[in-house]
């Protein structure tokens, strides 16, 4: 098993070296391309437009595009050319529209793009300017909120929604101060939302003594939609669930139909269906979970859409209907990946653009530098050329050299992961030394936790437990960790891994049926509720990550065909 892993990794870093090789490649061809052509006439007629716009028009055109879905990659363009332009010479005044920029770009990559990740970092760099001027802006502490929020609900758990209520709120208070009602409503209601899902229903009384006072007549609508959800919210607390229902149904059917307010409305479906299900009303949690599912789909809110297939989804399960519920987990699934490509779609844009702008600033001098660029990239071109033949030489050969060995080393894997070896082994060391336990008893509770291992399904449950196998096996939890400890010679979780990826790779096996799993797919169904902890498990029991030992497999099975 040791040498198999050492062949795979070793192909694996010399498959990464050649992938390596040939980017390089690429972004050579591309600066003798761009170093040739030029960039000037590519530029949209808008680029040069905007050029000369002052940086409150810029602000203020990059926050138009943003409101609007289909301009979202004008509106990232717009705001990053604008944060560009900051230096620590700019007055304080122009700071803070650049400070807004990072705003736009933090709202667009969470709300149109769905990378966290890069929302983050805008708002660390609009928050060290905050920190370089002194200055507070009600709309960075709500997208921190946002982003926590949305960090809270692809499980980070409460921590995450802690934290997004701690910046919510100041949102609410600096946005009281700036008399800025639209953030201060959008805050409000965000707020109880968060509290509902961390079930503390005191921790707005001081925001809600405020709000309630307030006479403002910014977007009423809002306002409104924010009475009816604390109302709503407290009579939840209270017990009165038909009321906090006819609530929500008020609030799902007065907003109009629009982009600005289709969120509020699926919002007000969502929370109606989470009381209903509460109250195993699973047919009319259902239809509010199919009307907020269809205007998810028809806005492009694929964030909302998630949250809906998983919702979907779970009352699907208690509805015992087990084929629509894996219609919609497969939805969950699918969403998210297509998620991830619209994050990688926004760094893509990004950077090119920032490449693009920086390329019009340094034009002269690339121009007088051009000849010289060209010749020393035909030089190393020619030398990856030499470099990338001798690669592909040594990468022939030694695929040859690994071809035998590997196959005969994943037919092992295959006898390991077929059967797992049950019978205990005999530990000499001493470590409970007041267990009452012999030795003829403890196999039989080992041999009982191993026959409850293979046959009960409840192991690839998330929560499944030492406590849960003890009682299935008729023993207590010290027995049962005192004889894993002993005859498996690992921890509970370790020998519960064991059992968990064994199954994960007879599901891999398994093509005709599980052939449209992703990684996550297979770590969920399983039991794994991180998919990096399913791979690294993965990598220690078999030697193989998923992807590669879904690779060998489909190649096997592919010459069995054959």
């Amino acid at each position: 098993m040791q040498q198999f892993t050492q062949n795979i990794c070793n192909f694996a870093v010399m498959r990464r070296k050649g992938i390596q090789i040939v980017s390089i490649i690429f972004m050579i061809t591309l600066m003798l391309l761009w170093s040739k052509t030029g960039y000037a006439g590519s530029q949209p007629h808008t680029f040069s437009v905007w050029k000369t716009f002052d940086s409150e028009k810029l602000l203020n055109t990059s926050r138009h595009y943003a409101n609007t879905p289909s301009m979202s990659d004008s509106a990232l363009l717009c705001a990053s050319m604008l944060t560009e332009r900051y230096s620590k010479q700019l007055s304080e005044d122009e700071k803070k529209i650049i400070v807004r920029g990072y705003t736009v770009k933090a709202y667009v990559y969470l709300f149109r793009y769905y990378d966290l990740s890069r929302a983050y970092e805008s708002l660390l760099r609009a928050s060290a300017i905050c920190q370089e001027i002194h200055y507070e802006l009600s709309t960075l502490y709500m997208d921190y909120g946002h982003l926590f929020s949305s960090i809270g609900e692809q499980g980070g758990g409460n921590d995450a929604l802690r934290k997004a209520l701690y910046y919510i709120k100041k949102a609410f208070h600096t946005a009281l101060a700036e008399k800025n009602y639209n953030t201060l409503n959008t805050a409000f209601g965000n707020a109880i939302s968060i509290a509902w899902e961390l079930n503390q229903p005191h921790s707005l009384d001081k925001e809600w003594n405020i709000f309630r006072k307030l006479k403002n007549n910014d977007k009423p609508e809002f306002t409104k939609f924010n009475l009816l959800y604390y109302e709503a919210y407290q009579q939840i607390q209270k017990g009165n669930l038909t009321a906090a229902i006819a609530l929500f149904d008020k609030q799902s059917k007065m907003m109009p139909d629009d982009d600005s307010h289709v969120r509020y409305t699926a919002v007000g479906l969502f929370n109606m269906a989470k009381i209903q299900q509460q109250m195993k009303e699973y047919d009319a949690a259902l239809i509010n979970l199919h009307k907020a599912e269809a205007l998810a789909t028809r806005y492009g809110m694929k964030d909302v859409s998630i949250q809906i297939y998983y919702e979907i989804w779970q009352v699907m399960r208690l509805m015992g209907d087990g084929q629509a519920a894996e219609k919609y987990h497969s939805k969950y699934l699918s969403a998210k990946e297509e998620m991830l490509n619209y994050q990688q779609v926004a760094g893509l844009k990004e950077l090119s653009f920032m490449d693009n702008l920086r390329k019009q600033n340094d034009r002269i001098a690339e121009e007088r530098t051009e000849k010289m660029t060209i010749q020393i990239a035909a030089s190393i071109l020619l030398l990856i050329v030499v470099l990338v033949s001798g690669f592909a030489i040594i990468l022939a050969r030694k695929n040859r050299q690994l071809s035998d060995s590997n196959e005969a080393l994943y037919n092992k894997v295959q006898e390991m992961i077929s059967t797992v070896d049950v019978m205990p082994v005999e530990d000499k060391n001493i470590k409970y030394k007041d267990s009452r336990l012999n030795e003829a008893e403890k196999t039989a509770i080992y041999m009982k936790a191993c026959e409850v291992m293979d046959n009960s399904n409840e192991i690839l449950e998330m929560d499944f437990s030492i406590r849960r196998l003890a009682e299935l096996a008729g023993t207590n939890y010290r027995n049962m960790s005192q004889v894993i400890n002993e005859k498996a010679h690992c921890n509970f979780n370790s020998f519960l891994n064991k059992y968990r990826i064994r199954q994960a790779c007879k599901m891999m096996n398994d093509a005709q049926k599980y052939g449209n799993y992703t990684i996550e797919g297979y770590s969920t169904s399983v039991g794994f509720k991180s998919r990096n902890t399913f791979v690294t498990s993965f990598k220690r029991i078999t030697g193989l990550t998923p992807s590669e030992y879904l690779r060998i497999n489909r190649s096997k099975n592919s010459d069995r065909k054959q």
